[in-house]
């Protein structure tokens, strides 16, 4: 008999969510996939949805509950499986390693890979654990050269600590980071300031392949904000940064106190035509 017909809606015993999807027919009963939180239920013959408690794994062969921890359910199916990402051993009925946290269906070499990874390095750095921090944050400046794809896609769709970090791991790597300078960009312009402050210093990190950067640093200029860091990013992208000199003598004129105290070692590419010898 198929048990479908007969137990919809189901809710998920994790969220309330009633859309869950028959997964496959077990022996003993149905295996259903929330789709809001991913949680694996298990309806059993007599019709209750069964959640596992942690101490728990569920065959995906017969649907019995076994302590966590067996190796092999009493049908012969495995109940572990070994993380595709850091190999360690975990319930076969996890999507997710307990572990690391990888989502065992997005392969390591693939797009959502990077980004899967770059999302758990960040939430490690953004963990009380000061060791676990200094790892991750490690990790994220050794590998996001290779892995910016990822990092964009993470910096553009990520909550605002989450952002927080990629904008310090990309002040970090230097000119390295150039793919992200339109990232950047739309940081500027829509951001809050925390976000536009950290987007201009690692633009001013990038340097040189910052370029497209000028003009949307000289309206910044315009509007009086973070003089100094424009300044400074404008110096280190060095005579692509022509266009801001009016901008800059200007402001200068108004406020001969940064003569001083901005131009300095950063902007000296554009000290020859700010401050021409007398």
């Amino acid at each position: 008999m198929h048990l479908a017909a007969h137990i919809q809606p189901l809710t998920c015993p994790q969220c309330g969510n009633t859309n869950n999807a028959f997964g496959r027919e077990m022996r003993f009963g149905l295996e259903f996939t929330c789709g809001f939180c991913g949680a694996t239920s298990v309806l059993v013959i007599d019709q209750r949805l069964y959640q596992p408690n942690p101490q728990e794994s569920v065959c995906l062969n017969c649907g019995r509950v076994s302590p966590v921890g067996t190796p092999f359910c009493q049908c012969g199916a495995p109940l572990l499986q070994n993380c595709i990402q850091c190999s360690e051993r975990f319930a076969v009925h996890h999507r997710r390693c307990d572990h690391c946290g990888w989502d065992q269906d997005v392969p390591l070499r693939s797009p959502q890979g990077a980004e899967l990874q770059v999302r758990l390095w960040v939430q490690d750095a953004l963990r009380a654990d000061p060791n676990r921090q200094k790892i991750a944050r490690d990790q994220l400046n050794r590998s996001a050269p290779r892995m910016m794809p990822g990092l964009l896609r993470v910096l553009e769709v990520g909550n605002r600590d989450e952002r927080s970090i990629l904008l310090q791991t990309l002040t970090s790597i230097g000119p390295l980071g150039a793919p992200a300078v339109p990232v950047l960009l739309r940081l500027l312009h829509q951001g809050d300031a925390f976000e536009r402050y950290h987007s201009v210093e690692a633009l001013a990190s990038i340097g040189a392949p910052a370029a497209e950067a000028v003009p949307q640093l000289v309206e910044l200029l315009h509007q009086g904000g973070m003089p100094t860091l424009v300044m400074q990013a404008l110096g280190n992208i060095g005579p692509a940064a022509a266009p801001a000199v009016a901008p800059l003598l200007r402001m200068l004129a108004r406020a001969p106190s940064l003569k001083g105290s901005s131009l300095g070692k950063p902007c000296k590419p554009l000290a020859p035509l700010l401050c021409p010898p007398c």
